[in-house]
């Protein structure tokens, strides 16, 4: 790879490849993350790891396991994929959270600071904000709304 000119790799971590049975977890053979990363830093070779509970890769329905899909086509109410569903939002959780991220940020907000969240496109800034909002510390003290104005020419 680096003889054809690659000095970084960006690769995602699908749920739907290392959970394909609900809480039965295969992290061996090809799918063996740690085995991958250590391999990439014996060879220096730096990574990104894209890991998330939906990716916009080219695999199967996002990356979600057919498990949990079966899950939201019988209860949507609990298990909307992409969505703050409580029965989503847990099953998530087991893949990837981001606990540390949303602590500061609802922690950052409720001793009203102003904050800026800086990021290449796709990182999932928005969700996290979303996730945020739903938080009790924010929803007992804060109306929020989200506005988007990357195409806005003026203010």
């Amino acid at each position: 790879m680096r003889a054809g000119g690659i000095t970084i790799l960006s690769t995602y971590v699908f749920w739907i490849h290392h959970e394909e049975e609900e809480g039965h977890w295969n992290w061996e053979g090809n799918r063996n993350l740690r085995k991958f990363m250590e391999t990439c830093l014996e060879e220096q070779m730096p990574v990104v790891l894209r890991i998330g509970s939906f990716c916009h890769g080219e695999v199967y329905q996002g990356g979600f396991p057919v498990w949990l899909a079966d899950k939201a086509q019988s209860d949507p109410q609990q298990y909307k994929l992409r969505s703050e569903a409580k029965g989503f939002m847990a099953a998530g959780t087991t893949f990837c959270d981001r606990v540390e991220e949303t602590k500061q940020l609802v922690e950052l907000t409720v001793n009203g600071n102003n904050m800026a969240l800086i990021s290449p496109r796709r990182m999932g800034k928005t969700d996290l904000i979303h996730h945020c909002f739903h938080q009790p510390e924010i929803q007992e003290h804060f109306y929020t709304f989200h506005i988007d104005i990357y195409a806005t020419n003026s203010l």
